[in-house]
Order: C-alpha cells, then sequence, then structure tokens
C-alpha cells in the first residue's frame, strides 16, 4: 500500500482533501506488507533516511 501511495503522490496532491481516501484493495501477502511498514517505523525512529528504491 505504501508504494501504491508513493506511486500517486502527485495525484493525492493534487486532489482535493476531500476525497483523498483512495481505497485500494488489501495486499496479498499481509505479512510483507507488515515486514515493510515495520521495517520503515524502525528506520525512521532511527533517524535513518528511508526510501523506496
Amino acid at each position: 500500500m505504501i508504494r501504491k501511495w508513493v506511486v500517486d503522490r502527485q495525484n493525492l496532491q493534487e486532489m482535493p482533501a476531500t476525497k483523498r481516501a483512495r481505497r485500494y484493495k488489501k495486499p496479498s501477502v499481509e505479512e510483507v506488507e507488515d515486514a515493510i511498514y515495520n521495517r520503515v517505523v524502525k528506520k525512521r525512529e532511527e533517524n535513518r533516511a528511508v526510501t523506496v528504491k
């Protein structure tokens, strides 16, 4: 889900605030999505830069 937000960043910024509830289907492998999320949170707590690439 995070990846889709990054891809749609331009669209989301141009969209009115009332329309920003972009809903996507659930990830096919939730464990992977949870692992990615936890890794990002951990790196940010360590004041590390987190990029998509």
